[in-house]
């Protein structure tokens, strides 16, 4: 075994010892416990994260338009002439 497998990676000579499946399967046990990192847990945490981001930011831009709304009531109540056009403005909400 030792002239066949002389200048070969460790990780080569492991799958002649052990076998494909079972690196394989020390593989995924590995990425289970964190020990090798998870592209789709990576992907996952990005993904939640923009979520999150996304979520805020959509807050953000609704307490904005109701401030945004209620400035422009009062301003159209404090310019209105008569009391019709007064009324006419509780329409912005």
């Amino acid at each position: 075994m030792s002239d066949a497998f002389d200048g070969l990676p460790m990780w080569v000579k492991a799958v002649a010892v052990v076998g494909f499946p079972a690196i394989i399967t020390l593989f995924l046990l590995a990425q289970s416990a964190g020990w090798v990192p998870s592209e789709v847990k990576t992907i996952t945490h990005a993904l939640a994260a923009q979520h999150n981001m996304m979520q805020q930011h959509m807050k953000t831009t609704e307490d904005l338009s109701a401030s945004i709304r209620l400035a422009a009531r009062i301003m159209c109540e404090n310019a209105a002439p008569t009391e019709q056009q007064f009324r006419r403005c509780e329409q912005i909400r």
